[in-house]
């Protein structure tokens, strides 16, 4: 494999995803009307800021993985995932670190668009954005993998030339790692490695972020909002973490070696995620007021 040359294809891709969702926020995002605005800013969840926590988390997972420490299992699971393709191959660290980064820079791509659309103007790649950010199609993860498919053509050549015997498998590796991104998935649908997917997509972004807790939690509420969700409890949000890592890893011994190792690797922010949740958790349950509970959440 030519490194140089698939670092600079992973290098684009990750470019196109990271610039597309700063396109969207600023551009369309923050000029609508529609979201809550609180001193002029329309804090939200799905954006740069939580696609690059999200790398920023590979990186350092696949770090501790070079130096043989696999806290989330994940050889033994890309390892399940190659043998229910085909016994007889297999992927390196870097390729399986490649897939993760480059599935995880498209996964929410569905969620700023109107449609799967992707169009070539100028020599740039350009998307179909919408006028907010989906939560009620249903279908964001499907239209994310119709746009990742519609990126890697356009690099076909090169991915093939520069993967070559394994192209295909790590194509199905990225696929795979989007499609695990959907929270209630059927069972018969659920690969190798959706555990994993679930806690590095739900989790770790508040452990890595430059965003505070409270501007992402108040991020997640705005855009709910502006998609007409309603009767939806403050501790659902303010509880968040706690709840989905319970949720997500229901041993206890397993579950608090994860909050360890996020824990000793997390961003210098003030205070942990697990804590942050417990110091702001509300002991009498109310309905959200988005207005006064944005404002209050971007202050904390």
């Amino acid at each position: 494999m030519n490194k140089q040359g698939i670092h600079s294809v992973q290098e684009k891709i990750i470019r196109f995803g990271i610039d597309s969702h700063t396109y969207f926020d600023k551009e369309i995002w923050q000029k609508s009307a529609l979201p809550i605005r609180i001193q002029s800013i329309a804090p939200s969840y799905h954006n740069e800021h939580h696609i690059m926590a999200i790398l920023k988390a590979i990186d350092i997972i696949f770090f501790e993985i070079q130096r043989g420490h696999d806290a989330f299992g994940i050889l033994s699971e890309t390892r399940k995932f190659i043998d229910e393709i085909d016994e007889e191959y297999s992927l390196s660290i870097t390729e399986i670190k490649i897939a993760f980064q480059l599935a995880f820079v498209m996964h929410d791509l569905g969620n700023i668009v109107h449609s799967d659309k992707v169009e070539m103007r100028e020599g740039k790649l350009v998307l179909d954005y919408s006028s907010q950010y989906d939560w009620v199609s249903g279908n964001t993860e499907i239209k994310s993998c119709v746009i990742a498919n519609r990126i890697l053509t356009y690099y076909d050549h090169e991915w093939k030339h520069l993967f070559k015997n394994n192209a295909d498998l790590v194509y199905e590796l990225v696929f795979s790692i989007i499609k695990q991104t959907i929270i209630k998935l059927d069972k018969r649908a659920k690969k190798p490695l959706w555990h994993v997917v679930q806690i590095i997509d739900q989790i770790a972004s508040y452990y890595y972020s430059d965003v505070s807790i409270g501007v992402m939690t108040a991020g997640f509420m705005n855009e709910l909002y502006v998609e007409g969700y309603k009767d939806l409890k403050i501790n659902t949000f303010v509880g968040f973490i706690p709840h989905q890592l319970s949720v997500l890893i229901p041993k206890e011994k397993v579950r608090n070696e994860i909050i360890l190792f996020f824990e000793k690797t997390r961003s210098s922010m003030s205070i942990s995620p697990i804590e942050w949740s417990k110091k702001y958790l509300l002991k009498d349950d109310r309905d959200v007021q988005f207005k006064s509970d944005i404002e209050w959440l971007i202050g904390l």
